[in-house]
């Protein structure tokens, strides 16, 4: 028949053999040299360990001591299995330490890679918006330039050159969704300038020669 769960628990912990008093270097749970029973470790609140007897020299009450390597005056507790809390057991299980330490890794590089990948792909959209931000400004700025000289009857050349730039621009953005009314700017700005300078020669020519 097999021991309760509760039984179970209440086996003693044996601390590693590399567990050891800090002040006489009394090593594991060894035999105690009058008694010879077993030597009782002791974990301190400054995380020093202490063997029975050095305990008994050090304490000052029942759960306090003056720990005698850094002379701090700190609570104790024996180094057993139901005596000491998770935390604290698990400074003596190095393979435990070692499989938390894997899993809070393995954690923090999921999240770092997904992390780094977002930021990856949110940079990648903020350059193409703002690609196309310059490029949208600047057609803009063409198409107001163009317009502007158009009013200005005297400025011909500049007509001219900025009927040019806005074909250019109209090359460019050819693969864009173009809005109706820039279909209609570039269409009036081409047909002006048909008129006024390809047309206008021969327009004069005709009435200079009339029939």
């Amino acid at each position: 028949m097999s021991r309760p769960q509760n039984q179970q628990n209440e086996q003693p912990f044996a601390p590693p053999t590399w567990v050891h008093c800090n002040r006489c270097m009394t090593f594991g749970p060894t035999a105690h040299a009058q008694s010879g029973s077993a030597t009782l470790l002791y974990i301190l609140e400054c995380t020093h360990v202490l063997c029975e007897s050095c305990h008994l020299i050090a304490a000052t009450s029942s759960s306090t001591v003056v720990c005698p390597v850094c002379n701090s005056s700190c609570a104790t507790r024996p180094i057993g299995h139901n005596q000491l809390q998770s935390d604290v057991l698990s400074f003596f299980d190095s393979q435990k330490l070692l499989a938390e330490y894997d899993r809070v890794r393995y954690s923090l590089q999921f999240q770092m890679d997904n992390q780094r990948n977002a930021v990856d792909v949110l940079r990648e959209r903020l350059t193409k918006q703002n690609r196309l931000l310059r490029e949208s400004r600047a057609r803009i700025e063409e198409l107001e330039r163009a317009i502007s000289s158009y009013r200005n009857p005297n400025n011909s050349s500049s007509r001219v050159e900025l009927t040019e730039s806005a074909d250019n621009s109209q090359d460019m953005y050819k693969d864009q969704l173009l809005l109706p009314r820039d279909h209609i700017i570039i269409a009036v700005l081409a047909a002006v300038f048909l008129i006024k300078h390809v047309l206008k020669p021969y327009i004069q020519l005709a009435r200079q020669h009339p029939h």
